[in-house]
């Protein structure tokens, strides 16, 4: 009875320490990190020197609700955690990002991974560990080094015809294997996926850094803490974020309630263009991201002085390579080197680009709307409500959730493709200062957003899956990200399976080309849209 009123107590008073989402976003220093979870925030700080997964990791979501974030990369038992590991220091009112459902209501994510957890239990299989495909990294990056050596010789050779041809071409073909180090190294590395060492994955990731050029820190923060969690949710998704208001036009059209303006109606043909520039893009938007410490509606904590330091370095030995060791020890003009340099980027930035686009830009899959927003219902676009609310949940969550009671909505064409009628009332108005009411996402699961805003294609290529670094088996990794990409093409069947068991449509495109055509199709019908 003691103990009983003792918690009873605790849990009053932690109902009195009521913390907003602007309170919690000022804890977000290593000695002073607080995390919120499932409404609670907790205080992480003395947590950090022992994370599993080591205190960098830990900090990214410092100042922030995790949730979604912690259930991505930990097993379900290890939520207990986190309230014997770190104190509970108050309660959350309000969001300052989307939220979901508790994990507990999401029967078809717990059913999923308990599948795909007995699959590898039953084979003895560590997701986290494979020597073929460590090689096969190893490979690549080795590949993308030999072959931008090689265009500098053969640039540089004098007297011999098609030299410059030549080194154009290999130059290209370094900037694909580059492109392949950072969709695997870099991919598996950032999402802590290469064996179970923080000091493994960490210096494999600073390490090709300086191949590819790119910071895992901007990386993390965009692609780890935005787009997983957010997938296709205007404002939060950071890689399908686009200018508001009506005024002045993006550079492309890909999500119904945008504005339509004339220029759009080529963005089929000029934007695979644009693609090729990506990697120069990233390299040069880096800097301004530490300098804004946002990607998005992403905030960025203040990074470590190692952090920095191994930024600044990456950047400084990436440059390097490209320019003044050439320079100074070959004979080859600065002309040259630019060309180079050009067809580099232009295929390591046109690869990077259209795989990306692949899996949620295309014909079939959703854009979830936030529903603290004043936004309305939008046919084959919209996870919430007519009235602009949250649609009530499924009344029984142990059962699987039916399409038809507004979980996902699939779309039609006509409705998908037809212009907003009003753009002033149809854009999402960004938060002006106050915190999004809990669970106002609540109709729509996680993972339900994951399967709606996602498509996979070409399984069951060998080349498509080595070559896209797996992101052909999508849908298997947002729901486990934390998978070495080599084992999607085992889980993918029980992830096909299951979503198909719980009523979750299942979007799948047999061949890349499919893929292709369906992207393109999605831009041309946005763009046509008048």
């Amino acid at each position: 009875m003691a103990a009983s009123y003792k918690e009873e107590e605790e849990e009053e008073e932690e109902d009195k320490r009521l913390l907003t989402w602007r309170d919690l976003a000022r804890l977000n220093e290593r000695h002073n990190a607080h995390v919120a979870y499932e409404g609670k925030v907790y205080d992480v700080s003395g947590f950090l020197p022992r994370h599993p997964g080591g205190p960098d990791q830990l900090m990214y979501g410092a100042g922030k609700d995790v949730t979604q974030l912690f259930e991505s990369y930990h097993a379900p038992g290890t939520r207990q955690l986190i309230a014997r590991r770190c104190k509970c220091v108050g309660r959350l009112v309000d969001s300052e990002v989307p939220t979901f459902p508790r994990v507990e209501e999401d029967a078809f994510l717990r059913a999923v991974r308990k599948r795909v957890a007995e699959y590898f239990a039953s084979r003895k299989i560590d997701p986290k560990v494979n020597y073929l495909a460590f090689f096969r990294y190893l490979l690549f990056c080795v590949l993308a080094l030999s072959f931008w050596a090689f265009s500098l010789l053969s640039a540089s050779a004098c007297g011999r015809s098609l030299s410059l041809s030549a080194g154009v071409l290999l130059a290209g073909l370094s900037g694909f294997f580059t492109a392949m180090v950072a969709m695997t190294i870099g991919h598996d590395g950032n999402h802590f996926a290469i064996t179970h060492s923080p000091l493994v994955w960490k210096t494999m990731t600073s390490l090709v850094e300086c191949i590819h050029g790119l910071s895992s820190v901007s990386w993390v923060y965009q692609h780890t803490l935005g787009h997983h969690v957010y997938t296709n949710m205007d404002e939060w998704d950071p890689d399908v974020v686009t200018v508001k208001g009506d005024e002045e036009p993006d550079f492309w059209r890909i999500k119904p309630f945008q504005q339509w303006f004339p220029v759009y109606r080529w963005q089929h043909i000029y934007m695979p263009a644009l693609y090729t520039l990506l990697s120069i893009k990233m390299k040069l938007q880096d800097f301004h991201t530490f300098l804004i410490m946002r990607k998005a509606s992403i905030r960025m904590n203040p990074p470590s002085q190692t952090q920095i330091a191994s930024f600044l370095a990456a950047k400084a030995v990436h440059f390097s390579i490209k320019f003044p060791i050439p320079l100074y020890f070959l004979p080859v003009s600065l002309p040259t080197l630019l060309c180079l340099n050009l067809a580099s980027e232009v295929v390591m930035g046109g690869w990077l680009a259209i795989i990306t686009q692949l899996n949620h830009v295309n014909v079939s899959v959703q854009w979830p709307v936030d529903s603290s927003n004043d936004t309305l219902d939008r046919e084959g676009s919209s996870l919430v409500g007519a009235n602009g609310h949250s649609k009530p949940r499924h009344p029984n969550p142990s059962k699987p959730p039916n399409p038809s009671n507004g979980h996902i909505k699939l779309p039609s064409p006509s409705d998908r493709y037809s212009k907003p009628q009003n753009s002033a009332s149809k854009s999402i108005k960004p938060d002006n200062g106050g915190g999004k009411p809990l669970n106002h996402l609540a109709g729509s699961s996680w993972s339900a957003v994951q399967v709606a805003t996602t498509q996979d294609y070409a399984t069951d290529s060998w080349f498509w899956t080595t070559f896209s670094g797996a992101l052909n088996h999508q849908v298997a990794h947002h729901l486990f990200p934390s998978v070495l990409q080599c084992y999607y093409p085992q889980i993918t069947p029980i992830v096909a399976r299951t979503c198909l068991e719980f009523g979750l449509r299942y979007k799948y495109v047999p061949t890349a080309w499919g893929a292709i055509c369906s992207h393109l199709s999605h831009l041309k019908r946005m763009g046509a849209c008048h």
